[in-house]
């Protein structure tokens, strides 16, 4: 009979605060220790009870076994005045429903037809880049990402400037959201501050744009090689439901807002890594340039079998996993390893804690992309690794970010080698996803640019 779990409490806690200045002084460290205090920990949060899990069995039971017994979370309720009933705020059978919709737009057949996009984007972000030239490398990525989500979303044929507003306006939300996730009192976002009201008008905005878009998709009653068409011409299994033009608005600033700064971060990390470990960086390299050796360009299948690369990009969603931290919500009822957890408590399961356990994965602070080698994966155990998530609310676009940062990243390292511009330590910073601090890169030419047939 499996024993029930104890549930800790980390000391330091202060009265009326609870927990909540450890956790905003430095968070990392704050949940990667809650594991001494045993495999289900309990703090406070101000006046909130928070439940921590730490195991992967618990993990396990929070989003797979036991899933029906929690809900999303809070953030996530403050997410749909953006998102509206998106994948990402959604519950129960609509989510099921919407999931089942949505879930061709990401087949491997057509995020591999996406991936020439990814290609494009990444050739045309750096044709201005010059040898010698240091670049703030979050800029580069935040920026390649976001047009790769918005020529996947609405087709290549997307102006400059609504491509320009849609990534302005997805800064401000983006922001927004951290704060929301950050500040417990809603009161003080409907305070008539600039920062609320500049919020307030994003909100707006990207609803104005978007609903456009699919309204004129509707008049014109035109399809394109395009996730709004794959979104807007979707059928259940049954061929009987489809989405409304609410609904595929939703799910569009969902994608759009979901599939850009972890990505980003992901990408950055990657050329982090490269900069910073020699032995690693000349493997990938030269897998890179072993692709590129023939007369013609290698073709997007090619760059997505690039086995090293791969396991680098999966090291590190390890090591550096964007997604840090994630909640759930308990519902009247829910369980947790035996326990009994109030309902309307929110429940943190956190990515990056897991993927720092030397129980779970043997020198956990070395970046290894050996790990991902098949035999040593299948040695890792099960809800060990969840950079996206797992179960039913696992994250949809989970090829298709692995896929962007492979092509991203392959086709920079072809031509270019990125330096670090000085010795400082780089460490790991919360924000609405987990960013590498001020990293900025010189560039190093390696190849002239092939000249276009």
């Amino acid at each position: 009979m499996q024993k029930t779990p104890q549930i800790g409490s980390p000391t330091g806690g202060l009265p009326w605060l609870g927990h909540a200045h450890h956790i905003l002084r430095d968070p990392l460290e704050f949940i990667q220790q809650q594991r001494r205090y045993g495999d289900l920990v309990r703090i406070r949060m101000g006046p909130k009870l928070l439940y921590i899990v730490n195991t992967p069995t618990l993990v396990r039971e929070l989003l797979t076994a036991h899933q029906h017994q929690f809900a999303k979370g809070d953030i996530y309720d403050k997410a749909s005045a953006v998102l509206g009933k998106g994948l990402f705020t959604s519950e129960g059978e609509f989510h099921r429903c919407q999931r089942r919709l949505v879930q061709p737009a990401f087949h491997r057949a057509q995020v591999e037809q996406f991936a020439a996009i990814m290609q494009r984007v990444a050739t045309s972000a750096t044709r201005s880049w010059r040898d010698g030239e240091t670049i703030r490398m979050d800029q580069f990525t935040m920026g390649a990402t976001a047009e790769i989500v918005m020529k996947t979303l609405f087709s290549e044929a997307l102006s400059d400037d609504t491509l320009n507003e849609f990534i302005s306006l997805q800064s401000t939300l983006l922001k927004g959201f951290l704060k929301r996730g950050y500040i417990p009192v809603d009161a003080y976002f409907r305070l008539p501050l600039p920062e609320n009201r500049r919020y307030a008008k994003a909100v707006v905005d990207s609803h104005r744009i978007v609903d456009g878009f699919v309204a004129e998709r509707r008049t014109r009653g035109s399809a394109r090689d395009d996730v709004l068409s794959l979104l807007m011409h979707a059928r259940a299994d049954d061929d009987s439901r489809t989405m409304s033009d609410r609904q595929v608005s939703d799910e569009t600033i969902t994608l759009m807002m979901a599939g850009t700064d972890t990505t980003a971060a992901l990408i950055t990390w990657v050329f982090h890594v490269l900069a910073t470990q020699p032995t690693i960086a000349r493997s990938a390299y030269e897998e890179v340039d072993a692709a590129f050796r023939g007369p013609e360009p290698p073709t997007i299948p090619i760059l997505l079998q690039l086995a090293y690369l791969r396991r680098v990009v999966k090291e590190a969603l390890r090591m550096y996993a964007p997604a840090w931290v994630l909640p759930r919500r308990a519902l009247p009822g829910a369980e947790l390893g035996g326990h009994v957890i109030p309902a309307g408590t929110n429940v943190l399961y956190s990515p990056y804690a897991l993927h720092h356990d030397e129980r779970l994965f043997p020198e956990p602070e070395k970046f290894l992309p050996q790990r991902w080698e098949p035999e040593q994966e299948k040695a890792i155990p099960r809800f060990a690794y969840v950079p996206f998530g797992a179960g039913v609310r696992m994250c949809i676009g989970d090829e298709f970010s692995i896929a962007e940062a492979m092509i991203v990243t392959a086709t920079v390292m072809h031509r270019w080698r990125l330096r670090h511009r000085t010795n400082h330590t780089i460490h790991p910073v919360v924000s609405t996803v987990l960013w590498p601090s001020q990293l900025q890169m010189v560039l190093e030419e390696r190849h002239a640019p092939s000249l276009p047939k």
